[in-house]
Order: C-alpha cells, then structure tokens, then sequence
C-alpha cells in the first residue's frame, strides 16, 4: 500500500484554497481618510483605544506607533455586505511587537451596530509573516439579520503593527445557529385527516389528542422516523402530526433541519418554520439539510408541532437541530503529530506484529498492518494543541479497524473512548468523569473501517466510522470539555489490528456543491425503446467459446454446456488448490448498454463476477475497471436472508489508485434464479440495473439512492473496455465465508448471454479541440500555467443545443462553463485543484497527489443530457531537480545509453516510481538499493503511464541522429509508445511506436527507431516517458548520415 507524503500545513496553507479576496477595503491603504488614515479606513471610538497611536505610510505600507491605549488600539474598514454563516477571509502581510488581533463588526442592513464577531490573535515578530484568516459570520440579536461587515485590527496596550497588502473576501455558507437537538421523545399523532386545519393556539402546548387521535410515544432512529408501520399500509396522503418541547434558559437562536417522502411543515409555537406543503421534498435525497428555518426561542418552553403527509414512495421523515447538521460534518487531518502506516521498519510502541494482507473485499490491494497483543500502548500519551487562530480546528487521532477482540481505550484526561468487543459486534462508548456522554455500536460487518474522533475547542466531538466493506459513513456527537492529549492502549487480554495510526488537527471538509447538474439516473432502462444499437450479442451456442470472439486461457474450467449456457467451473485440482478461470471479450466496448443473464454463486472461497475493464488503470490512456458485480458477500448471508452483491469502480488519479463500491441485496427466494444485470455507461453516468430496474443503494461517498457513479462524485473514463465473466478464488481473507475447505465443489457460474448496445453516435454534440497540437503528451514544469481551448456544436439530428463543457483530468471534473465556446487556463497545482473532485479520495482514504500522467478532455453536455468529449491531451509534471550522471559517468552520444544507468538523485528528481524494484528479490545480490525502478542489467520493466527517467548525456555535436530502441511486449489492444524529451523542452523530440511481438514473451527482441531527432552539443538531460506495457533495453543514437 503506497500513502501519499505528510504534509505539516502552516497557518497560511491551511485556508489558501479557500481565499476570494473579492471585498475592496482598500487594503493597498490609498488615498487620504480622516485623522491620517489611508481613505476608507476610521479609528475605532471606543475609549479604552484612546489615545491613537502615531501612524506612518510608505508605499502602500500602514505603520501605527505604540499603542498608548488601555485595551491598546483598533481601526475599523467601510462596511461590506456578508450573510450569517459564511466567513470573511483575510489575507495580510504583518510585523511589529506584542499581539494583533483581527475581527469584525457586525451590522444590519441599515448600519445598525449588532455586535463583534470571535477575535483572532497573532503574535507579532520583527520580521513580516504572511497570515490569511477566516472570520465566521454570525447573527447576534433576535430578529436582526446580520447583513453588513467592518474588519477592524489593532494591537493590545504598548504593540506596535506594520501592515501591508491586505485583502479580503467574502464566502458565503449555510448557517446553522444555536446548540442542541431535540429531545428524544415526540408524541405521535394518527391518522389524522389531511384536510384537518388546527387553530394556531392548538399549536402552542403537547396534547392529549389532536386531529382525533391519541398521542402515543415514538422515538427516531437519531433524525429519521419511518412510520410505516404505525400507518399500516404505504400509501400517498397518510397524514401525521408529531409534537416536541425545547426549552432554554433565555432567548436564543436555533436552526431546524427538515426532510420529507413527501410533505412536511413543522411550526415553532405556533409559527411555520418551515413549510413544504405545495412542492414536497424537491431536495431529492432525504436528509435535515433538505429545509432549512432559524427562529429566535423564548424563554422557557418552546412548543415544535410537525404537520407530515406521506408520498407514494415511503413512510420516512427526519428533523432535527443544530447538533445535528453536525453529524453530517466531516473532518479530515490537516496536521499529523503522529502517523504510522506501517510500511517501513521502525521502533514502534507496544511492538507490534507486521502482518501482510488485502485492505478489503472488492480492493485487493496490498498492506500492512500492526497487529497488537495484551497491554500493548499503541499510542504513548500525545499532547495536541490547538492554535488560537483556528477556530475551526479540531483536536483528532483515529485508525483504520480491522480485527479486534476485548477493549481498545483512548485516554484524554478524564474523557474516555472504548472500543468493546467479546465475541459480537463491537461497543463504542464516550464518557467523561464516570458519565456516559454517548454510545454506539460497529457492527462487524462494517470492518475494516476508518475511526476518527475529533474534539474542538467549543466542546462539541465527533467520532466518525466510515466503512471500507460497504462505503457507509455512521457519527454520533457529544460534548465534553476539550481534550490535550491522548493515550491509546489495550486492556488485559485484548487484542487488535489496525492501519493508519494518526493523531493531529483536523478541520473540516469543505461541502461545496460537486456537482454542476442534476442527474437523475432513470428507474428502468430499455435500450430498444431508447434507440440504442444492438452491436454485439453472444447466445454461447456450441460446446467451446469462439476464439474469434473469445479469449480463453483456461479451457478445462471455462467451456460451454451445449444447452446455450457459457460454464465457469470452480473445483480443487490434483494439489488440492481451489481452480477457476474467465472469459474476456477480445472486443472492446465503449459508451452503451452491457447487459448478461446469468446465475449467481454462493459457496464459499471463491466468487463470480460480471466485469469491464481495459488494459490498464489510466482512465485517459487504457481504461478502468467497473465491477457490474462481485458476489463474494453471497457467502456470509445465513438461511433465509437477502444476498449482497458488490459494485465498484476502480480507477486512478496520477499514481493514486482510487475505489468507490456500493453493496445491494438480492431477496434469499431469488438467489438461485436466473437474472438479468446491466451496466448504463455513458459519459456522465455509469448505473446498474438488475432484472430491469436501477439498483437501490446508498453509500457515503455521493448522494444518489442507487448504484450510480459519476465523475464528479466518483470518476469516468472514455476509453473502450473488454467485457469479462470470471471465477475468482479468494486470497486468504481471513474471514470464514472465505475458507473454500467449508465449500461444496464443484461449482458452476452460468452465464445464458451477453449484449452490448451502443451509445447513439448521430444523437451526440460534436466537441473538438480548437488548437491543433503538435503532440499528444507535454511535459511541464510544476506551477506551469497553460491553456485549453475547445468548441462544442449541437448534432445535427437533434439538434439539441449545448448546455455545459466540463474540463476532466484523469475522468474527473476540475473546470466547467455554459459557453461551448470555452477556454480553461490551469495549472497544475495544490490550489488550483483544492476541493475538485479530482482530489476526492475513494475507499482506500488515500488523498491523490498531483504526481503522474494527466490526461485532460473536455466533455460537452447537451439539453437532452446526451454528451461527448475531445481526444484526450496529456501533460506530465517532472520537477526541475538536480541530479547527476550515474556513478558519475555521463553517457556519450553517439553511442548507447543503458536505460538502468539512469541518473542519481532520487525519486522526484531523477525518476518517476515508488512501486518498488520487482527485480531485487530478498537473498539475491540488490542492483541499485532503495530505489524504485524496476531496473536490472540494462533492462527497464514493469513500467506504468507517469513514470519516467532523466539520463545525462554528453553529445559530441550538434546534429540529426537516428535513436533506435530495443524493446518487448506481447501486450495487444494498446498504444505502446516512448516518448524522448531533451533538456526540459514541453514537446518530445521524439516518440517511439512500439507494436506487440507474436510470441507471449517480454524479451526485448523487437526494434523501433526515430529516424530523425536533433540533439545539440554539450552536456544535456534525456528524459524517457514509457506509455504503455512493455520492457525496454539500450537505446542506441547513431548519425543520420552513418
């Protein structure tokens, strides 16, 4: 397992992404204001600031002497318009002695003064600091909305503060005012007639029967009511009323969330809050944030009375307060004090065992992990501090789960976590001072899964699980008094597993709306109806696959019944080894409608799948692989319930493998039926039927309430893929479903057909590149600026006018315009691509670099939501980093240079590749040790699209040489190619075209040359960029006139 770089965030990159600088306060501090003060800008009047101190300006720097004040001193800026919950961000360049302060004054729109916003304190040094801040927006006074803002900064009592370059921003967010949830217990109402109309007094205290039916208790799952069973039959226009008290101590302002299937109006002591009874729950999925209301509490007792009729779909409803929108926060680590993956040798606490196994069902990727024994400190006691200045911030340690049996304890003080396990499901209880501040259970079948607990300075915490079986994401929150430290142990007995140990500070994600349009994935699908091609269809007639259309390594367990069905058979060989095989189609497929009727598995260690993939992971370059489905979870289901089946997408961004998967059930009466499951994938949407109809599923990574993927949630690809049946016999799993000697064999996976229907070419809008380029791959430097360009028309069957362009790297969205005339200028940084989907992480919680190959097109979408895209346009990123010639040796052109021989100076610098060397195995001599090359004698291998080589050479003179490559692969269906760049120059010099040998080696025994490449004297840098699957061997340049 490969774990991107820890990065130790300063005060200024923590909030860079986040920064507009769209507010004009004059912070260049021009022209003349009152008492010597730049235009724009007053002292502030209170009088602990008086007397004011002396000011200087030079050039745009704003100099105040020492502040003789009492409280020091404070200047105020012109007012500006914000909205309660967004936050004011500024950026400054500052100096001076003593502390500063920075915050706002908040007014209404009149001008009002409401009250000061939380002040942010720094300390000041000789030397300028750069400091960017945030400010949170709030309401201050019942019934006054805040509507306008002053920044105002100063020093305390004898500071001194020289300032420059201020800037200032506005970024507007939802605002959630108060603290605290409603009580538990509701009275439940029904039924009760829709058409009932109660007088508002009505309204105004608990009753005893309301609308003719008497109150009875209920209690919702956290926010979520179903009342499906109270109501007897689902039906539209079941009609309840559910009533609540809150009380508080004195007047305060307090946000209600609300969602509905399908109508909801809750009121406030008589009062709407909200109200949905004309348009139902328009928001889709069904959460708090659908509505929204903030009302100002009185004093006492506060009577919330809910009006809900049901739609046809469910009986559910959800409410709930401010601590609640919390509960749908989340939090990632933006400073580590601590972090162990385990991958490297390393004196450890509580000495674990390394053990070696796949992170989950559906993401057999390798890693390891500690396992730990009785007693053992996982974590010695670590303190966590918590700057001052953000206020966001939250104190955070967490693991990844995999096995644990007895308790697991975080100390923080007087405050404990536990995690509890004796022989169930796991327990995780919070309490402090002997106190129980909340409960909750994991369920084992959740693991492994992601634990993070977090704590800030207010109080409030949050423990986080997010599950890597089955993507869902559960919290509960409390509060406590904000922990220093933690110490993380086992208790006598106790035993655990883990990954990815961390402490630190995390802050919270940045919710940003994803996604640019709504889509609706259809409920049925009927591609005939829709007009879409039948292109392809197999009825596996016969006794054997056609190798014509078929590729078939394993003839023995893959063949056909001569009754129409294609067999994959999974049974023990003569060594006791469970065997099984597959069916690739030698066909490749693009946008369209797969589709295959077949039976699923169920025995346990092996599984069937129904999958696409390419010839490799670069979803620009060769693809990425979208499991219809996997049924290893078929295994674990007991007598009489539902199966589960898997569906994943498995692509990459760079060099970081990313995974999203959804799980569905089958009802336990169908699982030895025939079915019929189908893949949607078009350029906007991958989605899964089953039988005729979109599979439901929720997971935590988007909001759709079915197998839907998309790229800007998930990721997408335009490459075309082979269509595969396999049999798959597990690893060692660990689990007990996985163990194939508790099985029955042999078993069979019958497969009856398979259709591909395509994606209707004449009904999409034409989109092209506006600028001819003169290669397809580019290589830049990092913070390189550059431009796209591209045009989009309507087809001209239908039409359809163009809606949206959308830029995509690597299958994921990072720009987008309503013009189909539209230019994008990049670059390829930390900023630019801050909070695009591009640096979403999938299941594996790996953050993606910015390293590799990317591979940008740009899709048009058009107003019948018909799309399609450019070729693709590559760039890759090497650092402009010193090296040196191998063992100092620079290679003489003409001549050979020795692809092994690459230059010294380390991944980054001299290479591209942190997969390990395949070619130095444990006792044999190591050909250059701790580097990641797969390199051997002189042959290059194992190379993957983004990585590359830097070779110094020294070249007699200038001129025109033939390069001529030795090379080998028997990789078919891929554009292999090796691209040649000189002394940093973005267009390659020269590219080789590498085509596949007969025979299934990987000797270098073929040849391919660039006729002409012009090389100038001197000391110079190669760079070789493999694309592609192959091994490579010496590189010969020779005259052109030899």
């Amino acid at each position: 397992m490969r774990l991107m770089p820890i990065v130790i965030f300063s005060l200024f990159s923590l909030f860079s992404a986040g920064f507009t600088g769209d507010v004009d306060v004059n912070g260049a501090f021009n022209g003349k204001g009152s008492q010597g003060l730049p235009s724009g800008w007053t002292f502030n009047a209170y009088a602990g600031f008086r007397p004011n101190p002396e000011i200087k300006r030079n050039d745009g720097e704003l100099s105040f002497g020492q502040a003789k004040g009492k409280n020091g001193f404070g200047v105020n800026s012109k007012p500006f318009p914000v909205s309660p919950g967004g936050k004011v961000s500024l950026y400054a360049e500052i100096r001076g002695s003593g502390m500063a302060y920075f915050r706002i004054h908040l007014l209404n729109k009149t001008g009002k003064w409401l009250g000061l916003g939380i002040p942010k304190n720094l300390k000041l040094r000789d030397d300028w600091q750069k400091i960017e801040l945030e400010l949170p927006v709030a309401n201050t006074k019942p019934d006054e909305l805040t509507a306008q803002a002053r920044i105002m900064f100063g020093t305390g009592s004898g500071g001194k503060l020289a300032i420059r370059n201020l800037k200032a921003g506005f970024k507007p967010g939802r605002y959630i005012a108060g603290r605290g949830g409603f009580p538990r217990g509701w009275k439940l109402y029904l039924p009760v007639d829709p058409k009932f109309t109660p007088k508002p007094e009505d309204l105004l205290k608990i009753p005893a029967v309301f609308g003719g039916a008497a109150a009875k208790d209920i209690h919702p799952d956290g926010v979520f009511f179903d009342l499906k069973n109270a109501f007897g039959v689902q039906k539209t226009g079941n009609c309840a009323w559910l009533f609540n008290e809150l009380t508080v101590s004195k007047p305060a302002e307090f946000t209600i969330g609300a969602g509905a299937d399908w109508w909801i109006t809750v009121y406030i002591n008589g009062k709407p809050v909200i109200d949905t009874s004309k348009t139902g729950n328009v928001s889709g999925k069904l959460e708090i944030s659908n509505q929204t209301g903030t009302v100002w509490l009185k004093k006492g007792r506060n009577t919330v009375a809910v009006r809900y009729v049901t739609g046809a779909g469910s009986s559910r409803l959800c409410i709930g307060g401010p601590d609640d929108f919390s509960d749908r926060e989340s939090f990632k680590m933006v400073k580590y004090c601590f972090f162990d993956d385990f991958e490297k040798p390393m004196k450890r606490s509580g000495q674990p065992e390394i053990t070696s196994g796949i992170i989950s069902s559906g993401l057999l990727v390798s890693t390891r992990k500690g396992k730990y024994g009785s007693n053992a400190v996982l974590l010695p006691k670590m303190k966590i501090a918590i700057p001052l200045s953000l206020t966001d911030a939250r104190f955070a340690w967490g693991f990844r789960l995999y096995e644990l049996n007895g308790t697991l304890s975080g100390i923080m003080g007087k405050t404990v976590l536990k995690f509890t396990r004796s022989g169930g499901d796991i327990q995780a209880g919070l309490e402090e001072n002997g106190k129980t501040i909340f409960t909750m259970p994991v369920p084992i079948s959740l693991l492994p899964a992601d634990l993070l607990f977090t704590a800030g300075m207010d109080g409030k915490c949050n423990l986080t699980v997010k599950s890597l079986a089955d993507s869902s994401r559960h919290r509960r929150n409390g509060r406590i008094h904000p922990p220093k430290s933690v110490l993380l142990e086992l208790s006598d007995g106790s035993s655990v597993e883990i990954d990815l140990l961390q402490s630190g500070l995390a802050m919270p994600e940045e919710q940003k709306k994803r996604f640019p349009f709504k889509l609706t994935p259809a409920k049925y699908f009927d591609p005939v109806k829709a007009g879409w091609k039948l292109a392809f269809e197999e009825y596996f007639e016969g006794t054997q696959p056609d190798p014509a259309r078929w590729m078939n390594k394993y003839p023995d367990h893959v063949y056909l019944d001569g009754k129409g069905h294609l067999i994959i058979k999974a049974d023990f060989d003569q060594k006791k080894q469970l065997r099984s095989g597959g069916l690739t189609s030698r066909q490749f497929f693009g946008y369209g409608w797969y589709e295959a009727r077949l039976k699923f598995t169920r025995q346990p260690g092996w599984w069937s799948a129904f999958w696409l993939f390419g010839t490799g992971n670069h979803p620009m370059l060769d693809g990425i692989e979208i499991d219809i489905y996997e049924d290893y979870y078929t295994r674990k289901a007991k007598t009489g319930d539902p199966l589960t089946l898997d569906h994943n997408v498995h692509t990459s961004t760079g060099t970081t493998q990313k995974s999203w998967n959804y799980l569905s059930t089958i009802p336990a009466a169908e699982a030895d039926q025939f079915h019929t499951i189908a893949c949607k994938r078009t350029p906007f949407e991958i989605s899964l039927y089953l039988d005729g109809r979109l599979i439901a599923a929720r997971a935590a990574h988007s909001d759709y309430d079915s197998v839907t993927f998309d790229p800007f949630f998930h990721g997408g690809s335009p490459v075309k893929l082979n269509a595969i049946f396999s049999g798959i016999p597990m690893r060692t799993w660990g689990r007990s479903w996985s163990d194939p000697a508790k099985g029955k064999f042999p078993e069979y996976f019958m497969v009856d057909y398979f259709r591909f229907y395509e994606y209707p070419a004449d009904r999409l809008p034409a989109v092209r590149w506006k600028k001819t380029v003169k290669t397809d791959l580019r290589l830049l430097r990092p913070g390189t600026k550059f431009v796209f360009e591209a045009e989009a028309e309507p087809s001209l069957k239908t039409e359809s006018p163009v809606r949206e362009m959308y830029l995509m790297d690597n299958g994921a969205m990072i720009a987008s315009s309503t013009n189909p005339d539209c230019q994008f200028e990049i670059s390829i940084d930390p900023l630019y691509y801050a909070n695009t989907p591009y640096v979403n992480p999938g299941r594996s919680g790996i953050v993606p670099g910015l390293d590799g190959l990317h591979g940008f097109a740009v899709f048009a979408r058009d107003a019948a939501g018909m799309g399609s895209c450019t070729e693709p346009q590559f760039v890759l990123i090497v650092p402009d980093r010193p090296t040196s010639p191998y063992q100092g040796k620079a290679a003489k052109l003409p001549g050979i240079v020795n692809p092994a021989f690459y230059d010294e100076g380390g991944n980054g610098a001299a290479y591209s590749d942190s997969k390990g060397n395949f070619f130095n195995k444990p006792g044999k001599k190591t050909f250059r040790p701790g580097e990641d090359v797969d390199a051997a004698g002189n042959v290059i291998g194992r190379v993957v699209a983004g990585e590359w080589l830097k070779y110094t050479v020294d070249i007699e003179s200038a001129g025109d040489y033939r390069a001529v490559l030795n090379y080998g692969t028997p990789v078919r269906g891929r554009n292999h190619r090796l691209y040649l760049f000189i002394d940093g120059i973005p267009e390659p010099a020269g590219i080789f075209t590498l085509k596949p040998h007969k025979e299934p080696h990987w000797k270098c025994s073929e040849k391919a040359e660039i006729r002409t490449v012009r090389l100038p004297k001197g000391r110079h840098r190669l760079v070789l960029v493999p694309v592609g699957a192959f091994n490579f061997s010496n590189l010969e340049f020779t005259k052109s006139n030899q």
